[in-house]
């Protein structure tokens, strides 16, 4: 153990959610919790805590860097520029007016100065990331329960009635929807690009707590097509909410294993049992990290 930080030093104990930025030395990222959160910049090589800033609610998604800035988005609507230096806000705008306590549906996506912020309750936004200034909202016929992604020219996002929407990043303008098929259910975690297809993964339901149940599907597709390159099935919903794409490879798990899918095809090419349910999947110098809901890390070796 190089470093660790314990969140008790702020009270209730938080969770992070979403993915770090490593930049300047720095790791920072937000965590949130029932009551509140911060966004923290540590120190990479000690763990020291450079800056904190308090966030009502917390952050649970990725926060990017654009330029001096750190632009992140909690749970209760807000979005932040941050300074990167030392914390302090420059800008803040806030998201749709709604009772909803969570209202982020996934990860935002920047690109372009613009930052693409998809809200569960059906409408996405985009803001200037210099400013904070609303450039547009679209009003969209259906929950979304995914990130928001850029692929193709296009800004695409995942609904709870299982289709792909297409929008101009431009205008907001609704160019058209994608429905990928088996198992007809609800689209959910992170769409990733890979290549000249988006990955998306899909479960035929959810339980109270918004968790992915029943027969689920990893697929890679191209929106703006209407196409399916390939599908991938299983009995069991995909615990790992965004697929790692490495090596050639897509990596992916449920209950208690690890699968790794061929990028070309979906075909399986091995699996791997574990103690342990995944959640979070990386990569670094031919070794593959997992992590688990029991608090576990493995480090497994990638051939």
């Amino acid at each position: 153990m190089i470093w660790r930080y314990d969140t008790f030093e702020e009270g209730p104990p938080a969770e992070f959610h979403g993915d770090f930025l490593l930049t300047e030395g720095l790791v920072i990222g937000g965590s949130d919790s029932p009551s509140s959160g911060f966004i923290y910049a540590f120190e990479d090589t000690s763990g020291r805590v450079r800056w904190k800033l308090p966030v009502p609610g917390g952050v649970g998604s990725r926060v990017h860097r654009h330029g001096d800035l750190v632009l992140a988005v909690s749970l209760r609507g807000a979005v932040l520029g941050v300074q990167l230096e030392d914390g302090s806000l420059r800008w803040r705008a806030e998201g749709p007016a709604t009772e909803a306590q969570y209202l982020h549906a996934g990860d935002s996506a920047l690109a372009r100065g613009q930052l693409f912020v998809p809200w569960r309750p059906g409408l996405v936004d985009a803001f200037d990331a210099d400013t904070g200034e609303l450039l547009w909202r679209r009003e969209l016929a259906a929950r979304l329960t995914t990130s928001a992604a850029l692929f193709g020219g296009e800004l695409v996002v995942g609904t709870q009635a299982g289709e792909l929407l297409r929008l101009d990043p431009a205008s907001g303008e609704l160019l058209g929807a994608f429905d990928p098929g088996d198992p007809g259910g609800i689209l959910y975690g992170n769409l990733v690009p890979a290549g000249d297809c988006l990955l998306v993964i899909e479960a035929s339901g959810v339980n109270e707590l918004l968790e992915p149940t029943g027969r689920s599907s990893v697929s890679c597709v191209r929106p703006s097509a209407s196409e399916i390159r390939w599908q991938h099935s299983s009995e069991q919903p995909w615990t790992t909410p965004s697929s790692l794409v490495w090596g050639g490879a897509v990596v992916v798990g449920h209950t208690d294993s690890l699968q790794v899918l061929d990028l070309k095809d979906g075909t399986r090419s091995w699996e791997w049992q574990l103690d342990g349910t995944p959640r979070g999947v990386g990569a670094l110098n031919e070794l593959l990290y997992v992590g688990t809901r029991g608090g576990k890390l493995m480090a497994l070796p990638w051939n």
